[in-house]
This record gives C-alpha cells, structure tokens and sequence, in this order.
C-alpha cells in the first residue's frame, strides 16, 4: 500500500512532467482524480460501516456527515481541476 508520503514525492518528482507547458494538466483529471476518488469511496464505505455499531451522534457523522462532506469537497476539488485545465487550453490557444 503506498502511503502519503511515497505519493507526494512520486508528485513532487515528476512535477514538471505532469504540467510541461501546461498542455499535460488533464494527467490530473484523467490519472489522478480517479484513483483520489477511489480511495475517498473506500474510506466512506468504512466510515459508514463504522457508523453502524455507533451512538446516535457519531451514527450521524460517519454515516452522513463525513461522507457528504468527502463527497461534496472532492467535487468542488474536481470542478477547479478541471476548470484550470480548460483555462490553461484556452489560454494556450489564444497565444
């Protein structure tokens, strides 16, 4: 299993190949976003079933909350990636 930090390095390392004049950014929305979401889906299925052998309030945060929050927060993170990359195409198509 990798963890954060092998992960962040991977990143760090290959930086200037994943944006190369800005025309690789969508390696993030094609590559990246997908295995974030992956581990965000595998870490609310646990949550939520954690929640089931839980009190009312924790019940509550991780069978809804946190999971609507995950979601939510990985949406708008989408949205802006992806948004960055169309501005960066069409910035680089004007010249």
């Amino acid at each position: 299993m990798l963890d954060k930090e092998s992960i962040k390095k991977t990143l760090l390392k290959n930086i200037d190949v994943y944006f190369k004049n800005g025309g690789e950014m969508s390696y993030v929305c094609t590559q990246i976003m997908p295995v974030v979401r992956e581990i965000v889906d595998k870490k609310i299925a646990a949550l939520k079933l954690r929640a089931k052998n839980e009190g009312l309030w924790c019940k509550i945060r991780d069978g809804y909350l946190l999971p609507a929050f995950a979601n939510v927060s990985l949406f708008l993170m989408s949205f802006l990636v992806e948004y960055l990359v169309y501005a960066t195409f069409m910035r680089l198509k004007r010249g």
